[in-house]
Parts: structure tokens; C-alpha cells; sequence
């Protein structure tokens, strides 16, 4: 609760996006006990750099209740993080229920789409705040993408910019 609240600033380091991740997927283990394990994989060297509140927990949570949850055998997600240069990039990927191709377009598009801001429709709400919160903050190249195959797994990236300070966001 304490990580989550941040002091009020929207921009936290990544090593607390990481440790709030890693409490709320270790909750969600004990609740799941024998229907869930998670891996994280990402590089200490990329824990200075800042990041957007709730940005990796969001896309945890989807992982859990529209994938893995579904499963009749245990379920896996697996984040990852990879320095990409001037970038990150993390990936969420889960071997859960997957997505249908139809479903996958329309979220697609909908993680994407600008949208009504006053009544957005979106396949996925929690998906499309988190993109438009990162696109708001650091422009077109960086977001989300997501691939899937049904019955077989899901995969979540976002792009973020190595930024070494919270750029005066609060």
C-alpha cells in the first residue's frame, strides 16, 4: 500500500514498480497456490531508471484473470526485462487460455485508439490507461503491444525510455 500511494508522484523508480509488482504477485500465489507460478527476469542495472506507477501490476492482473486463471493445469508468467539502449522493454508473457483472433485485433486496435475520453470502449481498460498514460508521458514509440495465440499464451511488451529522473512528474 505504502509502494502503491508513491508519496503522491506518478513516476517511481523501477526497482519499487518491481518490488509492488513482485508483493502483488506473491499475494495472488497464495491465493492461486496450485494454479500459479511467476518468474521475474529483469536486470538490476535497470533499476534506476523511472517508471509510471501501476504500470507492470495492471498487465500482471490481466495475465491472471483473463489467462492463467481459465487454465484446468498450473499457469507461468513470466516478466522479463531487457535493456534495450536507449530503451527498455519488458515483457508479461503467460501460457494461459489466449486470446481468439478476433479478440485480439479489436484489443489491438483498442489499446491504440484514442478513443471517447468521456466514455471509452475498450477491450481492455486496464491495457489502454496503461498505454495512454505512457504515450502521454513519452510520445508515439513507446506502449504496448500484445500477441497471442488461443489456447497456447499471451504476451504483453512495453516500451519504455531509460529516463533517470521522475521529469518533474508528480
Amino acid at each position: 500500500y505504502r509502494l502503491s500511494l508513491n508519496k503522491g508522484n506518478d513516476i517511481l523508480k523501477l526497482s519499487d514498480e518491481i518490488e509492488l509488482s513482485t508483493q502483488y504477485m506473491y499475494i495472488q500465489k497464495l491465493r492461486y497456490i496450485d494454479r500459479l507460478d511467476y518468474v521475474f527476469d529483469v536486470p538490476r542495472s535497470l533499476y534506476e531508471y523511472y517508471v509510471p506507477k501501476m504500470t507492470i501490476q495492471p498487465i500482471l492482473e490481466n495475465a491472471i484473470y483473463h489467462g492463467v486463471k481459465e487454465k484446468a493445469e498450473k499457469g507461468i508468467i513470466e516478466i522479463t526485462g531487457r535493456d534495450m539502449g536507449d530503451y527498455m522493454e519488458f515483457t508479461i508473457a503467460d501460457n494461459g487460455r489466449g486470446i481468439d483472433p478476433e479478440t485480439l485485433k479489436r484489443l489491438q486496435d483498442s489499446i491504440c485508439s484514442i478513443g471517447d475520453e468521456i466514455h471509452p470502449r475498450h477491450e481492455s481498460f486496464g491495457l489502454y490507461s496503461v498505454n495512454r498514460r505512457i504515450r502521454l508521458l513519452y510520445g508515439e514509440p513507446y506502449g504496448l503491444t500484445v500477441d497471442s495465440r488461443l489456447g497456447e499464451y499471451t504476451i504483453v511488451r512495453m516500451t519504455l525510455p531509460k529516463s533517470t529522473n521522475n521529469g518533474g512528474i508528480s
